[in-house]
């Protein structure tokens, strides 16, 4: 949701790196999904899950909350990053709810 808007803005994502995690988070979500095939591995999934996790949180803080959605909220006035604010709230309740 906060991508489209940021290209909207012309502000780059920094597409390499963000294939790159994309590429980590592919790799790690194979490893989970073979560890969920075994029954007696849950000690493994959690290492995994924990290591998906760190990706996701390193990106999040590093280009997104100090890099990405600063610029973004400078280029919108205050209705657009208003109306933002409340279709972020919303996706965010929806995943909480399931």
């Amino acid at each position: 949701m906060q991508y489209p808007a940021l290209a909207l803005q012309g502000i780059p994502l920094g597409s390499a790196e963000l294939y790159l995690e994309q590429d980590a988070q592919k790799v790690l979500n194979s490893r989970i999904n073979l560890e969920l095939m075994d029954t007696g591995a849950t000690a493994k999934l959690v290492e995994a899950l924990q290591a998906l996790q760190g990706i996701v949180l390193k990106h999040a803080k590093e280009h997104e909350e100090s890099d990405l959605y600063p610029q973004l909220h400078q280029k919108l006035t205050s209705q657009q990053n208003m109306l933002l604010t409340q279709s972020y709230a919303r996706f965010f309740a929806m995943v909480k709810a399931a």
